[in-house]
């Protein structure tokens, strides 16, 4: 199989779009991922798969101009169901530094709960960087898992963002 991969920008926005060939032609098209820069706020690095959510304690602009407000992020929120989740970092984000931030579609390595099945909605647990099972209550799915967690991480769709 052939595979193409567009990735468009819009502002800070990556978009992949993936053609995948089969060898008899036949194509099909997904509306890949979607990611989004965002600003580190911390002062230590945020490991690729852990779950993000906002710090609104930062505004202002960081040292090149480019503004923080609504887009610094932490790894530290302890608190169940968190409506500040934006998604998953993408790649390993250095402290006080910009990096991807997947917010739509898939991604391997995700950080999970133990024991998170495949097939389940997830949301942010009470463990920092850390999603697990929505509760039947919840009204914040961030994602869903894609495989069963192995090792404290999982394949997961992330929905942070449609």
């Amino acid at each position: 199989m052939a595979e193409v991969s567009l990735v468009s920008y819009k502002g800070d926005d990556q978009v992949t779009h993936t053609t995948t060939t089969s060898p008899d032609g036949d194509s099909a098209t997904s509306e890949g991922t979607h990611e989004k820069a965002f600003y580190n706020s911390l002062g230590v690095s945020i490991p690729a798969g852990d779950w993000v959510e906002l710090d609104t304690s930062v505004t202002g602009d960081d040292a090149e101009g480019n503004s923080r407000t609504g887009r610094a992020i932490t790894n530290t929120a302890t608190t169940a169901d968190d409506p500040l989740v934006v998604g998953v970092a993408a790649e390993a984000i250095a402290a006080t530094s910009w990096g991807r931030v997947r917010v739509w579609g898939p991604q391997a390595g995700v950080k999970v709960a133990s024991g998170t099945a495949t097939d389940v909605a997830l949301q942010k647990v009470a463990t920092a960087g850390e999603a697990g099972v929505a509760a039947a209550t919840t009204e914040r799915r961030i994602g869903l898992s894609l495989t069963a967690e192995s090792g404290g991480t999982a394949t997961v769709f992330i929905r942070c963002y449609s």
